[in-house]
């Protein structure tokens, strides 16, 4: 039997953003048949596992590029479907 959270998965659209820098997360989710639509790895995007976490304004700064790189995919989903 699949848990709960598995089945909620399957009508959801995922994206992940993987602290991990060999894509633990994303090994999850491949285990279980569900690849995130998107998936942003931290460690590429210079949030180092095990690190000092960033101060406020390399926070305000990693969202700003989380959000650009999320608006950028969802523009080339858009112009895939022409």
């Amino acid at each position: 039997k699949r848990p709960k959270f598995l089945k909620q998965l399957a009508a959801r659209k995922i994206w992940l953003i993987d602290g991990c820098p060999i894509d633990c997360a994303a090994g999850v989710l491949d285990q279980v048949g569900r690849p995130p639509e998107l998936h942003l790895n931290l460690h590429d995007l210079g949030v180092k596992k095990n690190d000092p976490l960033p101060g406020h304004e390399e926070w305000g700064e990693l969202v700003e590029k989380i959000i650009e790189i999320i608006e950028y995919a969802d523009m080339l989903k858009i112009i895939s479907l022409w």
